[in-house]
């Protein structure tokens, strides 16, 4: 066991260490929706005060939830799932 990590053959660690090679795909994705590399649109989100990446953070995760959801819904009306 390692201290603080317990069981590390799945869960958590499992999930992040799977999700460590999407990462550059999802900065390409970034970079070519805003058409700027991905260090000057930190800065951007940087600039903003807090209440606008609040606002803007939640506008964007619910347009992620519906989105996944509109899939899924799709997915089961035609029979992928």
């Amino acid at each position: 066991m390692v201290y603080g990590l317990g069981d590390t053959t799945g869960g958590g660690v499992a999930l992040i260490a799977t999700a460590i090679p999407c990462v550059p795909f999802l900065i390409g994705v970034v970079e070519f929706l805003f058409g700027v590399p991905i260090r000057q649109t930190s800065d951007k989100w940087d600039a903003l005060q807090g209440w606008q990446r609040g606002v803007l953070g939640s506008f964007i995760a619910l347009l992620f939830f519906v989105v996944a959801a509109g899939l899924f819904i799709v997915a089961g009306y035609t029979g992928l799932i």
